[in-house]
């Protein structure tokens, strides 16, 4: 489950026991969710086991230094343009040595780009009608419905007409299907 807060930092929340059998083991430390606010602010956040501070890196610059508290921590990013860069965290003990690193490329893309992709749309007969959204690198079901219903909380109808292809409201793919029920949108009660 993702969480956000008043200033739109995304925190993911997984209790321990919520892991499947098979699952990789705890790495200790992780990058969970990198968002972006309406303002344009970024941060990213994630879990480490045990205690110290989650020191970030863009591109081996240092942009923060947080406490982990709780397993968990977030961080904001630098502002900027697009662009393609390595993020990496370092788990710092009490001491101040490195503990745990993680890293992941990180594309930043500017909001042109994100509103220009392709969303097809196609209409059924009737009123009631769908529109079809082909899933394009950036899309989110809250972008989704907010194109659709106007409204970004209404992404739980987009789920729930499509539970058979996302099995994590989260995690959605290029390339993927979705039928938008527009009935749903314009029924008043």
């Amino acid at each position: 489950m993702i969480l956000t807060d008043s200033a739109g930092t995304a925190r993911v929340l997984q209790g321990a026991g919520d892991a499947q059998e098979g699952d990789a083991a705890d790495p200790g430390l992780a990058i969970e969710a990198i968002s972006s606010g309406p303002s344009g602010t970024i941060s990213v956040s994630g879990r480490a086991s045990g205690g110290g501070f989650a020191r970030v890196y863009a591109d081996n610059a240092e942009v923060a230094t947080v406490e982990i508290s709780e397993g968990a921590w977030a961080a904001p990013l630098p502002q900027g343009g697009a662009g393609q860069f390595t993020l990496r965290v370092d788990q710092i003990d009490t001491g101040g040595q490195v503990v745990a690193r993680t890293e992941t490329e990180v594309t930043r893309e500017t909001r042109d780009e994100l509103d220009g992709l392709l969303v097809e749309e196609v209409r059924a007969d009737g009123a009631a009608g769908t529109v079809v959204v082909t899933v394009q690198r950036g899309f989110t079901l809250w972008r989704i419905a907010r194109e659709n219903y106007g409204d970004g909380l209404l992404y739980v109808k987009v789920f729930e007409a499509n539970r058979d292809q996302i099995r994590d409201p989260d995690l959605i793919y290029p390339g993927q299907v979705f039928s938008v029920p527009l009935a749903e949108a314009t029924d008043p009660g």
